[in-house]
């Protein structure tokens, strides 16, 4: 699928939420960074030079006509989510809000963003989604935010590495597949007698199993699409993009 933006620095959210909720995810194009990092890298903690990330910062921030400066977390693949209240350099992989401004920001190289928000339009939240976010529960965590409210909500699946780009061994399957049986059918055996796993269909069956039917997608792949996104399974040392949620009203 190719990208469809007006800038190619951003692509905003396409799904049926209140217009003042304010979604997408950044690309790799438009940046200052050099390398590996080329252009648009967004994570201080990669190895590209602090200078240049916070220029990237500033442009991104400029180009979106941010209401405040992101809140930018510390993620270390746990499921661990915290309201983004104070919560800059937090530990934790997913940032949940109701405070209008409040720019709710989570980073990814194939990992899944994962973008929330209510019917209403007055909750939003983002989730950085690896295997073992997934498997140590933040889809449930990051949705009890939305008590009450599941049934209605909006959810976006952002850009992450797709199955035939995705292999992994049996320590990887099989605690997705002990969280649920139906979590089986997000892999696939390969001719190596390894996994090819679909993160999205992953996402997709943990979020009806908890009752959650509106559910959206870029349909992007990083891996694949190494011109405008960072992938650390296609490159390891790498940038990052920033998927980005916040309520302009």
């Amino acid at each position: 699928m190719a990208i469809n933006t007006d800038n190619r620095s951003w692509i905003p959210v396409v799904w049926d939420a209140p217009p003042w909720v304010k979604a997408g995810t950044s690309t790799r194009h438009g940046g200052n960074s050099r390398g590996t990092y080329n252009t648009l890298n967004l994570a201080m903690h990669v190895g590209d030079d602090p200078a240049m990330v916070a220029v990237n910062r500033r442009y991104l921030s400029g180009l979106l006509k941010l209401p405040a400066q992101p809140v930018w977390l510390n993620q270390t693949h746990s499921n661990r989510v915290t309201n983004a209240d104070n919560s800059a350099n937090t530990d934790a992989d997913g940032i949940y809000t109701s405070q209008a401004g409040v720019v709710c920001t989570i980073m990814t190289a194939d990992c899944v963003p994962l973008l929330f928000c209510n019917a209403a339009g007055t909750k939003i939240a983002a989730v950085h989604v690896g295997w073992r976010g997934f498997c140590a529960g933040i889809i449930p965590d990051a949705l009890s935010y939305f008590n009450g409210e599941i049934e209605s909500m909006l959810a976006w699946i952002g850009p992450h590495i797709r199955t035939d780009h995705y292999e992994v061994g049996e320590d990887v399957r099989t605690p997705c597949v002990n969280k649920h049986h139906k979590m089986n059918k997000a892999f696939h055996r390969n001719p190596a007698g390894r996994w090819q796993a679909d993160l999205e269909m992953l996402v997709r069956q943990e979020l009806a199993l908890h009752g959650v039917s509106r559910i959206f997608s870029a349909g992007l792949c990083t891996y694949e699409h190494c011109a405008d996104f960072f992938s650390y399974r296609r490159d390891k040392q790498t940038g990052r993009t920033a998927s980005m949620i916040w309520l302009d009203k």
